[in-house]
């Protein structure tokens, strides 16, 4: 559906609408693009477009392209909406992505060594288990310079796997340093011991010396 096309919008008085709708597309459940064309005062021009798209059979998408870290989307369902405007050169849009029944592909690339090598081992184990995801990216600028603002529910995956590496590596580290300090102290702690048990005797001498004192005075 199109309304209001014609080459004198300002005569018009009326901005360009279209929406564009389709279901049971091959690979796509359904689709829908709405968006508005402002004309109507050219130095005020305003564009909306609107974009829906679900179950979209998403299959052999390329995620990370990292030498040591390649990851694949496999297969899945993906649902996607973006919004967007430009008015007066200025863009904003918004984008959400959410996938279900995913499976996730983890190279092995480029077998990196010590720490970092442990840190990849626990993303691709926590990625393993991911079957679904979610993505919102918000865009501000201009066409030409814009900003772009991501966030993702992996976020939390991705913490919580080297999250936990961090952790054991500094369960690790506290051992050796207990280990390290009783090593160190553990020879002037006996001799403080065996200092501890000489005083002790010379305080039981001073408790008779103090009671003989008492005695004299007594007399």
């Amino acid at each position: 559906r199109i309304e209001n096309m014609t080459s004198d919008p300002d005569i018009l008085g009326q901005p360009l609408k279209f929406a564009f709708s389709a279901e049971k597309l091959k690979g796509l459940r359904s689709a829908s693009l709405e968006g508005t064309f402002d004309r109507v005062d050219p130095t005020a021009r305003r564009d909306v477009l609107n974009l829906r798209l679900r179950g979209y059979e998403a299959r052999d998408v390329k995620l990370v392209a990292s030498k040591s870290l390649p990851v694949d989307l496999a297969e899945g369902l993906a649902d996607l909406e973006v919004s967007a405007s430009l008015e007066k050169g200025a863009l904003t849009a918004r984008i959400t992505a959410g996938v279900r029944s995913a499976r996730l592909l983890v190279g092995k690339g480029e077998e990196r060594q010590g720490l970092a090598g442990r840190v990849d081992g626990a993303i691709r184990s926590a990625l393993a288990g991911v079957t679904s995801l979610s993505l919102t990216a918000e865009i501000t600028g201009t066409p030409e310079d814009f900003e772009l603002k991501v966030r993702s529910d992996l976020d939390e995956v991705l913490k919580s796997a080297v999250g936990g590496l961090v952790r054991d590596q500094l369960a690790g580290f506290e051992g050796d340093i207990q280990k390290a300090i009783a090593g160190e102290v553990d020879g002037p702690l006996g001799k403080l011991g065996t200092g501890l048990k000489g005083l002790e005797a010379v305080g039981l001498d001073l408790d008779a010396l103090n009671k003989k004192l008492a005695d004299l005075l007594k007399k």
